[in-house]
């Protein structure tokens, strides 16, 4: 005998069936991929390490994407002692942050007074800028913006260590920060950048022993030339001890 459900239970289960459609289809727009910034930032330095002394150009390029269309009051460059970027080296030499120049735009931006405005689909509003002094785009321009600040930071005075950097741009109303970017500060021969020339650092040599690459592609090449060999460990002693203490 064929079993025969009532009304009032298939309208129960079809109810059931939709509301777990409903809420699988919720759970995918709550846990699902958030869009992207709509401005993004991205700081990049000449080099990742240097000698105490010499300089690091630092370039800051921005994206706007084209409903985001901010000014750009100023730019930043922020300089810390870890990676998470709580501890900022405010005082001199360090002196972050720094103030990042205007290089290049593209395309070529407008320049002066006039209401800006921009949309950041992360926070789901737009912001009203009023008459920004920067570079700002805004009249219903309707193109992504990529805009190259720079600035030249002089090592002069700096301990011997890891720092990183970051971007910032100031809209106005809203600070939009690139990721932190780590780059060494030290004498060659400290290959640990420890500040102190002794065995960890000729140790670290014999480990990359008889490798080759570009020229100082990794801290191990000690003098530069692409192959790691007794030359690195001759110009490791002849500065053993430097920097240890008594």
């Amino acid at each position: 005998m064929q079993k025969i459900e009532s009304k009032p239970a298939k309208r129960a289960i079809s109810i059931l069936l939709t509301a777990a459609v409903v809420l699988f289809l919720l759970l995918l727009f709550l846990i699902g991929p958030k869009s992207a910034e709509a401005v993004n930032v991205t700081i990049t330095p000449s080099v990742t390490d240097v000698v105490p002394g010499d300089p690091i150009t630092f370039d800051a390029t921005i994206l706007i994407q084209s409903n985001e269309l901010i000014p750009i009051e100023n730019v930043n460059l922020r300089i810390f002692s870890d990676a998470e970027c709580t501890t900022e080296l405010t005082a001199s030499p360090y002196s972050s942050p720094r103030s990042m120049s205007f290089v290049s735009a593209t395309p070529t931006p407008g320049y002066g007074y006039g209401y800006l405005y921009g949309y950041d689909p992360n926070v789901g509003y737009g912001y009203s800028f009023g008459y920004g002094y920067g570079y700002g785009y805004g009249y219903g321009y309707g193109g992504s913006v990529t805009v190259v600040y720079r600035v030249i930071v002089d090592t002069t005075g700096w301990a011997t260590g890891t720092y990183y950097a970051r971007g910032d741009v100031d809209s106005g109303t809203h600070i939009y920060s690139s990721s932190a970017t780590s780059f060494t500060v030290a004498p060659d021969w400290d290959v640990n950048a420890d500040g102190c020339i002794n065995v960890l650092d000729a140790i670290l040599v014999g480990q990359h022993w008889g490798e080759t690459g570009d020229p100082h592609w990794i801290e191990e090449d000690v003098n530069k030339d692409g192959a790691i060999n007794v030359l690195d460990v001759i110009l490791v002693g002849q500065h053993w001890g430097e920097g240890c203490g008594s």
